[in-house]
């Protein structure tokens, strides 16, 4: 693989215990019994970093490690996955997920943090010895993913796509709402939202796919932005530097809906590397990784080779518009 030198950091600054429960059904306001459940480290820099390290990529994660914050270090030291996080006073958040037997999913997450300023500062210094090289190599690509702890800003990747970019380094941004918004502004490499999360960027609706596609057309020829936008069971569309692409999403059986978008942009980056920037043979591996993903339960990922089998059930097609 002509990739595996290829140096990624991933920024994970929200990172999270996900307990999923399992019920046959699953009504608010009532007494409802799991008749499964299971626990794992998460938050999606952590998953967008495991699923790269299934690929043969060794990416550095940076962020912070609250109270209890332990069980997410040693599943990072079980991958063989480096890290430095800055240590809060505030404890690791904890996000439930509910999931019943008709594949409805419920989530109630933390907001994460506080985080304080001496905290925050210590982040800022140390990303400002991995972008000058004082750590090591200087990182070709910088993966922002998720929401931010209370305590940092709003516009937090926003100027940290203004520092990658004067380094010639590619930013990766999988945020939501005004972090999104502030980020997209400075013309990050490329973005990855769900359908709900380019509508907030639109600030509208899509009433129909060509509308969501014409959007996603104006930000690349307004802002030069690669955009990844998956879409659930109708898939997921690439509009960018290497053309215009939708691939189909593959049924299967649903037993964990967290951590496959964070493994489709991960399917995306790593396979984009290695082919040399083919985004269409990269969104049908990622649509194919996303999919083994979701027959994982909870947080769990596939193994590499349980992809291989979806593979020839992701249709790409070229997007004419």
């Amino acid at each position: 693989m002509n990739y595996l030198n290829t140096s990624v950091a991933i920024l994970a600054l929200n990172n999270s215990i996900d307990l999923t429960m399992f019920f046959e059904r699953f009504k608010a306001g009532e007494l409802n019994r799991a008749i499964g459940a299971v626990k794992n480290p998460a938050g999606k820099g952590i998953n967008v970093a495991a699923a790269l390290k299934l690929y043969g990529l060794s990416p550095t994660v940076y962020g912070f490690s609250g109270q209890e914050g332990e069980e997410i270090e040693r599943f990072l030291d079980e991958k063989g996955i480096a890290y430095e996080f800055v240590k809060t006073a505030s404890p690791a958040r904890v996000n439930v997920k509910l999931t019943d037997a008709a594949g409805v999913n419920t989530e109630a997450n933390q907001k994460g943090g506080p985080i304080t300023p001496g905290e925050k500062k210590a982040l800022d210094e140390k990303l400002e010895e991995v972008l000058s090289g004082k750590c090591g190599k200087i990182p070709e690509y910088i993966v922002m993913s998720g929401s931010l702890p209370q305590g940092v800003e709003d516009d937090y990747y926003a100027r940290l796509t203004i520092k990658a970019q004067t380094l010639g380094i590619k930013t990766a941004i999988d945020a939501d709402k005004t972090v999104l918004e502030k980020a997209v502004r400075q013309r990050p490499w490329l973005i990855k939202p769900n359908r709900a999360e380019l509508e907030s960027l639109a600030r509208k609706k899509f009433s129909t796919d060509q509308e969501l596609i014409d959007f996603a057309v104006e930000v690349y020829e307004r802002d030069n932005v690669n955009i990844v936008c998956t879409l659930g069971k109708e898939g997921a569309v690439y509009i960018g530097e290497s053309g215009r692409f939708h691939v189909s999403a593959p049924k299967v059986a649903l037993r964990g809906f967290t951590g496959a978008g964070d493994c489709f942009l991960a399917g995306f980056l790593a396979d984009y590397i290695e082919n040399g920037g083919d985004a269409g043979e990269a969104m049908r591996k990622a649509a194919a990784l996303s999919a083994a993903k979701l027959e994982c339960e909870g947080t769990n990922l596939p193994a590499y080779e349980d992809f291989e089998k979806y593979l020839d059930k992701v249709t790409l097609r070229v997007i004419h518009n």
